[in-house]
């Protein structure tokens, strides 16, 4: 059985039946044991933001009808060079790890909503209204934005000083272990990194998309680049990635010639699906 995470886009397409033809489809393979669905907080979080929508009890309902795994992709960069670095990592936070629902709750919640809101724990769709009431969503994309203004800020700054995409991954290593970026014992462990894209996969082709959009004459980084970039970072843990977005899958294609297959890593563009066609033809 093959794994297959779904970004927001091809979430709405399935789920929501913006494509009604592809729900029935899915549930044949599913059924069959051909795949299993792999879906992230981070598109559960885009999903949410339409929960005024009847649409998205419908879905979600569909969604949970068909058991997916749960990839928590919030500090998965950050905790991919913690583990890497020797760090101690609790079970349910080791980097792409597919969870059950009743593992992944836990992250996104605390224990005293599962005594408000019993029915988190099924999960049901309503539950998750309850939880997330209309329009709370929102306010959490603005801390999303908030933080996109940010490294767009800091990644201008260090690339306006000269800094080189290796420069700028080193630094940033070394801002996640909360060392200095001198020195010599994190300097070597973030150039055994660099020559290996397999290692702390997901912040390496973050840092890489980051600067590959910001480090043109007229750089425009949208919410959607940042979340892109986001949902990527699971493309070293599943089989396949579904995506119909054509300006990922081309940056992806980038990051295979530039920096996957000058290093003897395989490409990431064999995992995208970019219709749902060719999704079923892979399993």
């Amino acid at each position: 059985m093959k794994t297959a995470y779904f970004d927001a886009n091809v979430f709405f397409d399935v789920f929501e039946l913006r494509d009604p033809a592809l729900h029935p489809e899915l549930e044949q393979l599913v059924e069959k044991g051909r795949v299993q669905i792999v879906i992230s907080d981070l598109t559960l979080t885009e999903a949410l933001e339409g929960n005024h929508r009847d649409e998205f009890t419908k879905g979600m309902k569909r969604l949970f009808e068909f058991d997916p795994k749960w990839l928590y992709i919030t500090g998965l960069a950050s905790r991919e060079v913690e583990a890497d670095f020797g760090a101690e990592i609790v079970d349910s936070l080791t980097p792409g790890a597919h969870l059950d629902w009743s593992d992944f709750l836990p992250l996104i919640s605390e224990p005293a909503d599962l005594t408000d809101i019993p029915d988190l724990a099924t999960p049901t769709p309503e539950a998750l209204l309850e939880f997330y009431p209309p329009g709370t969503v929102t306010e959490r994309m603005k801390h999303w934005k908030g933080e996109l203004k940010a490294m767009q800020t800091g990644l201008k700054t260090l690339m306006a000083r000269g800094k080189k995409n290796h420069d700028i991954f080193g630094e940033t290593v070394a801002f996640i272990l909360k060392r200095n970026p001198k020195n010599a014992k994190v300097k070597a462990f973030a150039e055994a990194l660099i020559a290996d894209p397999d290692r702390a996969s997901a912040l390496r082709l973050e840092t890489e998309l980051n600067c590959l959009v910001l480090n043109v004459s007229n750089p425009k980084w949208t919410k959607n680049d940042f979340f892109d970039h986001l949902h990527a970072g699971a493309l070293s843990y599943v089989d396949l990635f579904l995506t119909r977005d054509e300006g990922l899958i081309e940056k992806i294609a980038w990051y295979d010639e530039n920096i996957r297959k000058p290093r003897g890593a395989s490409p990431y563009s064999t995992k995208i699906c970019p219709t749902f066609a060719d999704f079923a033809t892979r399993l």
